[in-house]
């Protein structure tokens, strides 16, 4: 092989035959081969852990929705059978298994009438209000969602 300036080679076949060999093409290939391999095997930081939990953003639409199924899921004889709202999501976090699990902290605010009586009763209004963490399941397949588990605090007056 005899090189000139080392960007390119000139090689020789078993025919005869001379052909320019091109370093900078084979470096940018090792290169591109390189990068794809890191992007493929190295898990992006922001992903998280695989099985492990990750945060998620409190404002997410489905954050936001998955606060009130647990309300919806939550048994009513905890609230007397007032209708709850969703006051904040204080955080979140997920972790996929065979589904997905949800870890969510919640401000719910307790209303003075029931659910029913809302859109007759011009005076309901949220009159107390407790932080709860809520654990949802999530199923895989079917969508499905299982409360496993709540803690909240004593709702007090605000």
């Amino acid at each position: 092989m005899h090189c000139i300036l080392r960007l390119s080679c000139i090689s020789e076949y078993s025919a005869g035959k001379k052909i320019l060999v091109d370093k900078k093409k084979d470096m940018k290939s090792v290169i591109y081969i390189t990068l794809v391999v890191i992007y493929v095997f190295i898990p992006d930081r922001t992903m998280g852990i695989p099985g492990g939990w990750s945060d998620m953003d409190v404002n997410d639409p489905e954050i936001q929705e998955y606060a009130r199924k647990c309300l919806l899921l939550w048994d009513d004889s905890n609230t007397f059978g007032l209708a709850q709202r969703v006051r904040l999501v204080n955080s979140a976090q997920s972790q996929v298994v065979s589904g997905k699990n949800y870890k969510l902290n919640v401000n719910v605010g307790l209303m003075n009438c029931s659910e029913m009586e809302i859109t007759t009763n011009a005076d309901c209004r949220i009159t107390k209000t407790a932080d709860c963490k809520f654990s949802l399941f999530v199923h895989l397949f079917d969508g499905l969602t299982d409360l496993t588990s709540v803690d909240c605090n004593t709702f007090t007056s605000i």
